[in-house]
């Protein structure tokens, strides 16, 4: 730090040109490592990009969006078809839960009439 100071106040004793060009000189180096590092993260940037494109080409987005649909489609088709058989099947049972019930009550009628 102390050279630092003293670079600076050896600066400042300069006459005003002289004092110019140290500006000059180290705004030129600040500005050429500012360039540098921005040329490199452009770079690698670039290669990102570049490496998209080769991923876009192996899978397209619209081949990938249009499976999805389909298989959306399937899902939706095989929960509707599911649904339908499992109302089937309640009704089913339903239906002979209540010809069981009508079949109970005939024999329960039967079995009264023949006590009587």
């Amino acid at each position: 730090m102390f050279f630092i100071t003293k670079h600076i106040q050896n600066i400042k004793e300069k006459p005003e040109y002289i004092r110019k060009r140290y500006v000059l000189a180290y705004v030129s180096v600040s500005m050429f490592f500012i360039v540098v590092i921005w040329l490199v993260s452009t770079s690698q940037k670039m290669q990102i990009i570049f490496q998209l494109k080769n991923l876009e080409n192996i899978l397209p987005q619209k081949e990938l969006m249009e499976g999805g649909k389909e298989i959306y489609k399937e899902t939706e088709e095989l929960k509707y078809n599911t649904l339908q058989q499992l109302e089937t099947q309640y009704d089913d049972k339903n239906v002979k839960s209540e010809d069981e019930q009508q079949n109970l009550n005939i024999s329960n009628t039967d079995q009264i009439r023949e006590k009587n």
